[in-house]
């Protein structure tokens, strides 16, 4: 009776050590299965492409540069408001946006700074619709613009980035603005704006003519000017003529120099 106690005990035990090494391969298994579940999840949402829109002064490089850290990194995991403001560190991007596309493409929207004049101070500079100076641009990247010249003592010192504070500046690059959103004929015809101590002039494209603004009612004279250049007709322009000089109450001359009384 003893005897077969034993064995029965023996092959209890038996039994128990047969299941916890099934038990522990069928663990093993699962974790072996479960690890590779998880790596074909990982690959099926790690990002594989990166496309960019929105951009035309900025190069895709540079964005590509920032967003090059998140190749291979799983969809869900990326900190898209962390890339977007490093990608609006750079100066001609004010905003960007960053949509996914499952399973494993990003889109980069980028919304640029629009460009208004190139300003001329000790450098040349770069300044947009809300009067931010900006560096140049790449030197693939060409913009044609109206020049700000400020041809005064001292040069005000602005730093890249910053909004203009400079009252002069800001004058011209409003004759600008009002030229291009308001009066569309006659900022075709604007060369520069040049900053002096008589005032305010424009140089035109049309072979150099100077048309003298002085220092105030600068918008009043723009549209003297629209009316005066309707007038003679855009087939005649400006060429025909040595000199435009508003500086007069009702009066356009035109001509040669004149001493004012």
């Amino acid at each position: 009776m003893k005897r077969n106690k034993t064995k029965i005990s023996d092959i209890l035990k038996l039994i128990t050590k047969v299941i916890l090494a099934l038990l522990v391969a069928g663990l093993f298994s699962l974790l072996i299965y479960f690890s590779f579940k998880w790596c074909q999840y990982n690959d099926l949402f790690a990002i594989n492409s990166i496309y960019i829109t929105g951009n035309n002064i900025t190069d895709d490089n540079e964005i590509l540069k920032i967003c090059q850290e998140l190749y291979n990194k799983n969809i869900f995991s990326i900190n898209e408001k962390a890339i977007q403001q490093k990608l609006e560190k750079l100066p001609y991007i004010y905003a960007a946006c960053i949509s996914k596309f499952l399973p494993s493409s990003l889109v980069v929207r980028i919304y640029e700074r629009k460009p208004l004049s190139f300003v001329k101070l000790k450098q040349l500079y770069v300044a947009d619709e809300n009067f931010t100076l900006l560096p140049l641009p790449e030197a693939n990247r060409s913009l044609s613009l109206p020049v700000i010249n400020y041809q005064l003592t001292p040069v005000p010192k602005i730093n890249q980035m910053d909004k203009i504070n400079d009252t002069n500046i800001l004058s011209a690059l409003n004759i600008v603005k009002s030229a291009k959103y308001e009066f569309k004929s006659l900022y075709n015809h604007i060369s520069e704006v040049v900053i002096t101590n008589e005032g305010f002039s424009i140089i035109t494209t049309d072979r150099g003519i100077p048309i003298y603004l002085g220092k105030d009612n600068l918008k009043h004279k723009l549209r003297i000017l629209l009316k005066f250049q309707e007038t003679i007709g855009d087939s005649r322009t400006y060429t025909q003529f040595h000199y435009i000089d508003l500086r007069w109450k009702k009066q356009v001359i035109v001509g040669s120099s004149r001493k004012r009384g």
